[in-house]
């Protein structure tokens, strides 16, 4: 697409004239291409239109691959460490809020319905394995899901 519009813009022979032109452009075929301002502005518009769409499907595509992980744990399948996030972390953070240990607000939540382990969720979870006499390490380990599903 990009090149359609170079095409569109006339063609000027490699010399000194070139730099004092507005804009320069390399097309693929190692010609110089000169745009006016109003061409050059309509190709930085196109680009950012393209990179845009290229960022949106990556995007997607991290957040398809976030769902297919989140979907494959439940809570004690693994060890939940700082900076982790899924349903099972939202099973973590349900059990907290339900002993008191912090507000539902305070959860941070995640765009696949789990939650994200860290800030306050983290903070509760160290008072939690304090007052439980659990090893403080911070992580969510079978011995503290057996505590959180006690009640």
């Amino acid at each position: 697409m990009l090149l359609s519009q170079f095409a569109i813009a006339q063609s000027v022979p490699d010399d000194g004239a070139v730099l004092t032109a507005p804009r320069t452009y390399k097309k693929v075929s190692g010609d110089t291409v000169c745009l006016r301002a109003s061409k050059a502005a309509e190709v930085e518009e196109l680009a950012d239109k393209v990179f845009a769409k290229v960022m949106q499907a990556n995007g997607r595509a991290r957040q398809k691959a976030a769902r297919e992980l989140a979907r494959r744990y439940k809570l004690g399948d693994r060890i939940i460490v700082r900076g982790d996030s899924g349903r099972d972390v939202r099973s973590v953070a349900n059990a907290l809020v339900k002993k008191l240990y912090i507000k539902p607000e305070d959860v941070t939540p995640t765009f696949d319905g789990g939650a994200l382990l860290d800030g306050a969720l983290f903070d509760a979870l160290l008072r939690f394995q304090k007052d439980n006499r659990l090893p403080i390490d911070g992580k969510v380990s079978k011995d503290v899901v057996k505590e959180l599903r006690r009640k």
